[in-house]
Order: structure tokens, then C-alpha cells, then sequence
């Protein structure tokens, strides 16, 4: 990520202040004059206004929050990792798959998320898992501050569908992190070793990918469980045996 040492690289431009945690905010760059795209930073805000922070420091207050949280499970939530502009975003997709619409079926979808995106990954679901969702009325949102433009959430887009159609209960520390073509195939998602540990010290007991790299998950695999999804095909199956799992372990 490219570092800003004063908030003049933004003049000209439009950009949103997103405030995820306390005084920590997130400037994300929506369009600026000389058409740059994507640009994300992170500042401090106190009574002397805006100060530039590293990035490690919005990761964080995203891992403590993250750590706080009890485990839960839920219909519809799963929770998604990717990245944005260098930095690694920790977030929530809920989704909410209605039943037939009296006056036609209706997608909501919030504005973090690309339309184009979620009804890609949407046919994909359909094709692959026995599901139709064109006739259905379709909610969803990222719960965290974000504008998504990353493959790697395509994953956890599959999932929350998933999830809420057949009614199956998902623990929220399970991490979905990957992208899907259009042969229903699972690409591996942009994930290093130092993002692994983050994961960890949050407090995630799973992660659900697409061949992750030997030396990226060696010495942790005592910590963390991994499963490779090669296939959408196979994400209910999945999401049922870890569904069915926690049932059998929380009595």
C-alpha cells in the first residue's frame, strides 16, 4: 500500500470517511481528478483533526473487536476475508434469501457489494447447488465498513446464499476467503502466513479456501483447521458436515 504523509494527495477528489472502530478511520478514495482508482489509507482523528496512521494499526482494532466476540452461529452470516488496496479486511456477509414475492422477487443489495458481482456468483450458485433465486427476494449486506471490489470474497457470497437457502446454522469463526469462475471451480484466495497468524490471534478455528499454499499453513496446523473447496458443488455438503460437527460437539 502506498503510504500518505498528508490528506493534500486527496484534494480534487471525492472520498468517503468510514469510521469502524473509536477514532480510527479508513479514507477511501472514490474518484479523484486524475482518474486514480482504489487508493485506501488510514488516519487517527482527534481535536487537531486528521493524522495519517499505518495500516497495522486499523488491522488491529479489527483483530481486537474480532477477539471479543463470542462464538455464535447463524443462518445467512458468514464471516469473509480479503483485501483492499494492500490492506487485509476482516468482515461479515449477511444474507437473507426470502421466500416467493407476492409482487415480484426484489435483490437488495448494499452498496459495499458490486451487483454485477453478487449475480455472477449468484447463477453460479444456482447452477451448482440445485437452487433458484431468481424468483426469491434476496437481502444482503456487509456488516463491516467496506466497498469490496476483491475476487476473494465471491467465496463467502456463495456461502451466505448457501447458508440461508437450505437453513443452515454457520459459526462465525469460520472464514470463507476465495473466488469462483463460471465452471463452479475455487480460486485461492490472497492469503499469506502473517494474515493466517492475524486470523488466528481473532480467535477464527477455521478457514475455508481453495489450495492453500503448503508453506503458508505448516506450522499452524495444530491451531486453525483448513478445508480446500476445489468446487461450489461442494459447499453445502460442506457447510452441513461442519454444521452437523458443532452440534455433536456443543452436546
Amino acid at each position: 500500500m502506498r503510504e500518505f504523509n498528508s490528506i493534500s494527495h486527496f484534494f480534487d477528489s471525492i472520498i468517503s470517511f468510514e469510521a469502524p472502530f473509536n477514532n480510527v478511520k479508513l479514507a477511501r478514495l472514490l474518484k479523484s481528478r486524475n482518474s486514480r482508482r482504489g487508493a485506501v489509507a488510514v488516519f487517527r482523528s482527534d481535536h487537531n483533526g486528521l493524522t495519517p496512521s499505518p495500516a497495522n494499526e486499523y488491522e488491529g482494532i479489527l483483530s481486537g473487536a474480532l477477539e471479543n466476540k463470542t462464538e455464535c452461529y447463524r443462518i445467512g452470516a458468514v464471516s469473509c476475508c480479503y483485501r483492499e488496496c494492500g490492506i487485509p479486511i476482516f468482515n461479515e456477509l449477511e444474507t437473507i434469501v426470502g421466500e416467493f414475492p407476492a409482487a415480484g422477487p426484489q435483490w437488495n443489495i448494499c452498496q459495499g457489494l458490486r451487483r454485477d458481482v453478487f449475480e455472477s456468483v449468484a447463477m453460479i450458485v444456482e447452477k451448482y447447488n440445485a437452487i433458484n433465486l431468481h424468483d426469491k427476494n434476496i437481502i444482503t449486506r456487509l456488516k463491516g465498513p467496506s466497498h469490496s471490489t476483491c475476487g476473494d470474497l465471491e467465496l463467502a457470497i456463495a456461502a451466505a446464499i448457501v447458508s440461508s437457502y437450505y437453513d443452515i446454522a454457520v459459526s462465525n469463526r469460520v472464514l470463507f476467503a476465495g473466488g469462483l469462475d463460471y465452471s463452479g471451480a475455487v480460486s485461492p484466495a490472497d492469503i499469506d502466513a502473517e494474515m493466517l497468524c492475524s486470523l488466528i490471534n481473532s480467535g477464527f478455528k477455521t478457514v475455508i479456501s481453495s489450495n492453500l499454499k503448503k508453506e503458508t499453513v505448516e506450522n499452524l496446523s495444530g491451531e486453525v483447521s483448513f478445508y480446500n473447496i476445489q468446487n461450489i458443488k461442494y459447499l453445502r455438503d460442506l457447510l452441513s458436515s461442519l454444521s452437523l460437527e458443532a452440534e455433536k460437539t456443543n452436546g
